[in-house]
C-alpha cells in the first residue's frame, strides 16, 4: 500500500476485517433472518465504511454503502423482511465494496469499478416491500435442487480471485437451469459448504475455495462436471 497515507491504510485494514465478520453474519442470517443482533452488526459495518469513505472522498464507495445502509436500517427496524432477493443484493454490495477497496489499495483511487448495477439492485429490493411480519405456520418443505437435465454440456467449476483481495470465490457456470432453479441449487450448495454466496449473471458464486466439495455435490446430482483453471 505504498503511497497511501496512514488514515487510508488504517481504513483499508479495518474495512477488510469488518467485512470478514460481515460475511459470517450474512451466513448466519440465512438461517436466522430475523436476528436483530446480526442485522445490527452488518448495519454498523456498512455505516462505518460509508462514513469514512465520505470523509476520504471515495464517492462511489460512499454511494453504494449509503443505499446498502438504507436497506439494512429497514431490515434491522423490522420494516422489511430479509428475503432471498435482499440477501443476494447485500452479497452483491459486499462484492462491490471489496472491489472498490482493492482498487483503492492498489492505486489510491476507485479506478473503473462501476457501482450503478449494485445501487439499482439495492434500490429495487428496498422498493419491493415484502411484508416484514412472517406467518407462524410450519415452514414449507424445501425444494430439492434440480438434478441434471440430459443431454447437457459439462458444468464448469472454477475459482476467481481478481478484485477480491486474494480471498476469492468458487464459481459454477454452464448450468442448464432457470433462475429459480439456480437460486435453489445455490442455497443447497451454500449450506453444504457452510458459507455465503449468490447467483449473478447465470452463475453461482460461493465464497471461499470449495471446488472439490462442489464438484462432488454436483456429480452426486447427476451433472457432468469439468474443473476449470486447475
Amino acid at each position: 500500500m505504498d503511497g497511501l497515507d496512514d488514515i487510508v491504510e488504517e481504513f483499508l485494514v479495518e474495512s477488510h476485517e469488518n467485512l470478514d465478520q460481515l460475511d459470517s453474519d450474512l451466513v448466519a442470517l440465512e438461517q436466522e433472518p430475523t436476528s436483530r443482533e446480526r442485522l445490527s452488526s452488518v448495519f454498523r459495518t456498512i455505516h462505518t465504511i460509508k462514513g469514512t469513505s465520505g470523509f476520504l472522498a471515495f464517492n462511489r464507495l460512499e454511494e453504494v454503502t449509503h443505499v446498502g445502509e438504507n436497506l439494512l436500517s429497514r431490515l434491522r427496524d423490522g420494516e422489511l423482511a430479509l428475503t432471498p432477493a435482499r440477501t443476494s443484493a447485500l452479497l452483491e454490495m459486499v462484492d462491490c465494496v471489496r472491489s472498490l477497496l482493492a482498487s483503492i489499495e492498489a492505486s489510491g483511487g476507485e479506478g473503473a469499478v462501476d457501482v450503478s448495477a449494485v445501487v439499482t439492485a439495492l434500490t429495487a429490493v428496498i422498493d419491493d416491500r415484502a411484508p416484514a411480519v412472517r406467518k407462524a405456520p410450519a415452514k414449507a418443505p424445501a425444494r430439492k435442487p434440480a438434478a441434471a437435465k440430459a443431454p447437457a454440456k459439462p458444468v464448469k467449476v472454477g475459482r476467481e480471485t481478481a478484485g477480491r483481495r486474494g480471498k476469492g470465490v468458487t464459481v459454477v457456470w454452464d448450468l442448464p437451469l432457470s433462475e429459480p432453479e439456480l437460486a435453489d441449487l445455490a442455497a443447497a450448495l451454500k449450506a453444504k459448504c457452510g458459507t455465503g454466496g449468490t447467483v449473478k449473471g447465470g452463475r453461482i458464486e460461493i465464497q471461499g475455495d470449495h471446488r472439490d466439495r462442489l464438484v462432488a455435490e454436483l456429480e452426486a446430482l447427476g451433472y457432468k462436471v469439468k474443473r476449470s483453471g486447475g
